[in-house]
């Protein structure tokens, strides 16, 4: 199983970025936050550049790069395929709204509406939802729902009865 794995990370190595759609290749960088010149301005809470995360899994963001390129299909899902040191690789399914065969069938022409436009660029994929942290039910989710941004506007807005 290991020799087949390093056979397959050696042949996605050889992909080019555009393969087809369907593979997105991935390079996993350092978590040092970069900056310019190497140069750190401002007070010193604010000049730790290690163990900065990103936001996001990189599952996300490989559907978020295959959508861009492949701007006709929608994103379904993805699912991990391989990885090394050095590069992770995410097979994304995408799916063509305006064919006749999804446009039939009714447990996937769910798709076809306007409203399902990139749903990888606005979180709404399994992978995206899961970065949004919208797995979690109950009290454990009450600063997520129905968005992060949202549940800030909420708390942040001051409401004052009015003295009639």
């Amino acid at each position: 199983m290991r020799f087949l794995a390093r056979m397959r990370n050696w042949e996605f190595r050889q992909l080019p970025l555009e393969a087809e759609g369907v593979v997105s290749l991935l390079w996993t960088g350092s978590n040092a936050e970069k900056k310019a010149k190497g140069i750190v301005y401002g007070k010193p809470v604010n000049q730790g550049i290690n163990k900065w995360k990103a936001v996001r899994n990189l599952r996300s963001i490989a559907e978020e790069r295959v959508g861009r390129k492949c701007g006709g299909l929608r994103v379904l899902n993805s699912y991990w395929v391989a990885q090394d040191a050095m590069h992770k690789w995410y097979e994304v399914i995408m799916v063509d709204p305006f064919h006749s065969a999804i446009r039939n069938d009714p447990r996937i022409n769910w798709i076809c509406k306007n409203t399902m436009k990139h749903r990888e660029l606005r979180g709404v994929t399994a992978a995206g939802r899961k970065a949004r942290g919208l797995l979690k039910k109950g009290k454990r989710a009450t600063k997520l729902r129905p968005s992060a941004r949202a549940v800030y506007r909420r708390h942040s807005l001051m409401r004052l009865r009015r003295y009639r």
